[in-house]
């Protein structure tokens, strides 16, 4: 009887231990279930090896999510269907980019971006489909698109070198070479007179020198010579403008003289008109005594004859 009361205390030991443990294990998912998750979606053209279900999901380092699904949405894309905390502000000009963890080779998804004046990022209700987030290449695809475009430009490089580099071209590079070897040569031989001529350089640039040494006296002599040009041509400025003085006092004084001169010539001419023609008169007179002096000298002594009158004129 206590062999059997013994193991009966056993099993209800046991029983009411995994019932606390289920009631535990209840709570502790009914805990974790608290938490409420957006869904967003993600269309992608990058190959998703090494991203599983699972996989987390960070915005900007921190994770608030995981991936829930991922399926070919066609062709050309991948749709990955994201679980994001509900408290996570994913606004519209949010980006997700496919990156890897480490060395692992494992993939996850990178949330960045989003401007604190953008609105968040919702679902269109006319449509059924799940709100999504904008994709950038992850670094691998630009790395590929990067190096791929380098050996484009390798290939038209390489194909322009080949088109340059052609029999005419390599036979007038042999010329040019040939040419260069003989100038160096030349200037081999001819290296005495090189080393005058250097030599005569140094000279000129230390007569250059030296003039730039003098250049400040030879410009303060300018700058002196300059202000007595300017100190000329003002003492000219004032002497043009005395003259100019003197030629207006002169003008009007030739102008007041020539108007006396008119009035006097109007004042003077009645009279001299009248002395001329007195002087004609007694110039006539003189003329006639003469001519009757002449015909009869006598006449000066005893007169001019009487006039006898003539019949009728007692």
């Amino acid at each position: 009887m206590e062999t059997r009361v013994a193991y009966a205390a056993v099993g209800a030991f046991v029983l009411l231990l995994s019932g606390l443990f289920i009631a535990l294990a209840l709570w502790l998912g009914s805990s974790f279930s608290q938490t409420q998750f957006t869904p967003y979606q993600i269309l992608t053209r990058d190959s998703v090896a090494g991203l599983s279900v699972g996989s987390p999901v960070k915005f900007l380092g921190v994770q608030v999510g995981s991936v829930r699904s991922i399926e070919l949405a066609n062709a050309e894309q991948v749709r990955i269907v994201l679980d994001v905390n509900a408290t996570t502000p994913v606004k519209t000009d949010t980006v997700a980019t496919l990156t890897s963890q480490g060395v692992t080779g494992l993939s996850l998804i990178e949330l960045s971006g989003g401007t604190a004046s953008s609105p968040l990022l919702t679902a269109d209700p006319k449509s059924d489909e799940l709100p999504t987030i904008a994709t950038r290449p992850s670094l691998l695809r630009r790395l590929d698109v990067a190096v791929s475009r380098t050996l484009d430009s390798v290939d038209q490089i390489a194909g322009q070198v080949k088109s340059v580099l052609n029999d005419q071209n390599q036979a007038e590079l042999a010329k040019i070479l040939s040419n260069l070897a003989l100038v160096t040569e030349t200037m081999a031989q001819e290296r005495a007179q090189i080393a005058q001529v250097l030599e005569n350089s140094v000279r000129v640039t230390a007569s250059a020198d030296k003039a730039l040494a003098r250049a400040p006296e030879v410009m303060n002599e300018l700058n002196k010579t300059l202000i007595d040009v300017r100190r000329m041509t003002a003492s000219f400025e004032q002497t043009s403008g005395r003259f100019g003085k003197l030629s207006d006092t002169l003008q009007s004084a030739t102008t007041h003289t020539q108007e006396e001169i008119q009035l006097m010539r109007r004042s003077i001419q009645p009279q001299i008109n009248l002395l001329l023609t007195q002087s004609t008169s007694t110039t006539r007179a003189i003329e006639t005594l003469a001519t009757e002096i002449k015909r009869d000298p006598s006449s000066l002594i005893r007169g001019a004859p009487v006039q006898q009158p003539g019949p009728g004129e007692r």
